[in-house]
């Protein structure tokens, strides 16, 4: 039952590392076909930049990060 739980996480691994690549191709097209499609309705690459600027403090906020740091001392 131990080897079918290894081989199995192996497996799921593999798949993961393999398909990776694939995944970020996709978002890389993805993001250039949202560009294209906000640059032809008339939007500047300006509003672009703060659209981007805006996703990503909001991506840092809810990211599911701790909120205080769990690296320091215990005497601190």
């Amino acid at each position: 039952m131990s080897n079918l739980r290894y081989g199995t996480s192996g497996v799921l691994v593999a798949a993961l590392i393999l398909i990776g690549p694939i995944i970020a191709v996709g978002v890389i097209i993805s993001a250039e076909m949202l560009i294209d499609v906000v640059t032809g309705a008339g939007a500047t690459v300006i509003l672009l930049v703060a659209a981007g600027a805006v996703g990503w403090v909001l991506f840092r906020k809810y990211a599911g990060q701790p909120h205080r740091p769990q690296l320091k001392s215990e005497g601190a």
